[in-house]
């Protein structure tokens, strides 16, 4: 039987300022970081919309609000005020969201372009099995998603988060319990993880840097950037 929420489910994403976003895009320049920093999030934010009640945004981003109007009007822009770094912000968001009355609330990193709606719900649903839970990204490293019900979110991303997390008691969602989920594994931090996401499969914001069928970001030129 399908679980029927018994209030509201929400995620709260924290978005770096898109000038400072994806330092680890080395060599392209400083404005295409920012267009593929956006098309990454906004895929995200996109999925995650089409499948929850209410998506918080946690950032300091100026264009933000009008950007997500016509994104994803349900989503909404809370903003982090002086800068709190992304477990503060996540811990604030998820707070909020509890206090307007969400019964689970997951926090979700903000460069998931493959994610897709269908994903975010079976895992929505295996992580109600669970006070705490998490998504391990396709390293088993780092985290992807971590879900609270109950219970204070407590997010420990960045570094080895999925040791952090899983020593923390939060439990793993795998496939085995989830079925096929590699779109909620599969961050973006450098240009081979933006690469082999396009081969994955993208979102439309992601997929428009590329030109079709070539593998090539569109109006950029470096050294491997049709490796595939």
């Amino acid at each position: 039987m399908e679980w029927q929420a018994a209030g509201p489910v929400g995620a709260v994403v924290a978005l770096k300022p898109l000038r400072s976003a994806k330092s680890r895009l080395r060599g392209i320049p400083q404005p295409k970081r920012q267009e593929i920093a956006w098309a990454l999030a906004a895929d995200t934010i996109a999925a995650l919309a089409a499948a929850l009640d209410v998506v918080s945004v946690v950032s300091n981003e100026p264009s933000l609000a009008d950007r997500l109007s016509e994104l994803a009007p349900r989503a909404r822009v809370r903003s982090e005020g002086p800068s709190l770094g992304m477990n503060a912000a996540l811990a604030a968001g998820a707070a909020e969201l509890v206090d307007s009355g969400a019964s689970l609330v997951l926090a979700c990193v903000a460069d998931l372009p493959c994610l897709r709606p269908d994903t975010v719900r079976r895992l929505v649903a295996a992580a109600t099995g669970h006070p705490r839970s998490f998504v391990a990204d396709r390293s088993g490293v780092g985290t992807t998603m971590l879900f609270a019900r109950g219970v204070s979110l407590d997010p420990r991303f960045q570094g080895s988060s999925a040791a952090a997390h899983r020593g923390s008691g939060a439990v793993p969602l795998t496939a085995s319990a989830v079925g096929e989920m590699a779109d909620a594994r599969h961050d973006v931090d450098t240009l081979p993880d933006l690469y082999a996401a396009e081969r994955v499969g993208v979102g439309p914001r992601t997929a428009a840097l590329f030109e079709p069928g070539t593998g090539r970001l569109r109006e950029h030129d470096i050294a491997g950037s049709t490796c595939r």
